[in-house]
């Protein structure tokens, strides 16, 4: 028998002649399947999401922004009242009506009357003022009567010097002769004479004085 009898050589199949199913590996090179629809689905929600949330991050802005505009904070407030209370002037004080009552010295209501023009033998020669006159007599001598209302002897002492007290009158040397001064009609009358005269001469022509003075 030659070799070409032997079965399974010779290219006859086998046992019925029926192929055998052709295990193992598909080859390399298959391209890849495309993506399918659900890939799509999610980029589409993915975008959905993105755009909503972009949305309510706009509106929640502008919905603060705008309650902060509508409503300003308490220090905002607070800094406007005490600007409004800074800006309102304040009252002026009430100017009391009532005038303080005017104190009459008592040189205005002075009761004292005007010094004679005469006395004695003495007769006016000269008018300085209402307070103060000149007289003179046939002999020459002459007679100063100076009266200030409201004055006292002690503030017009300092004008005498070797000041002796004479009864009711204080008498002194004087720049101008010798000089007596007393009390008389709320004030202090000073009478002044030559340097040659005695204090006692002085006061004796003041005495006729004050008696012509009422």
């Amino acid at each position: 028998m030659s070799n070409n009898q032997w079965p399974g050589y010779g290219g006859q199949p086998g046992y019925g002649g029926q192929p055998q199913p052709s295990y193992g590996q598909p080859g390399y090179g298959t391209p890849p399947q495309p993506p399918g629809k659900n890939n799509t689905v999610l980029i589409v929600a993915l975008v959905v999401v993105l755009v909503a949330t972009a949305g309510f991050g706009v509106w929640w802005f502008l919905g603060r922004d705008n309650q902060q505009n509508a409503t300003p904070s308490t220090s905002t407030q607070a800094t406007t009242q005490e600007t409004q209370k800074s800006e309102t002037p304040s009252p002026e004080p009430t100017k009391k009506t009532t005038e303080p009552t005017t104190q009459k010295s008592s040189k205005s209501s002075s009761t004292a009357p005007e010094l004679p023009d005469s006395f004695g033998d003495f007769a006016l020669a000269e008018t300085k003022d209402k307070t103060t006159k000149y007289y003179s007599n046939s002999d020459g001598d002459r007679f100063v009567a100076v009266y200030e209302e409201g004055g006292t002897v002690d503030e017009n002492a300092h004008l005498l010097e070797n000041m002796k007290f004479n009864g009711k009158w204080f008498c002194g040397d004087a720049k101008a002769g010798t000089m007596c001064l007393t009390q008389v009609h709320s004030g202090v009358l000073g009478t002044i004479m030559h340097k040659d005269k005695s204090t006692s001469e002085v006061v004796a022509v003041s005495e006729v004085f004050l008696t012509a003075w009422k």
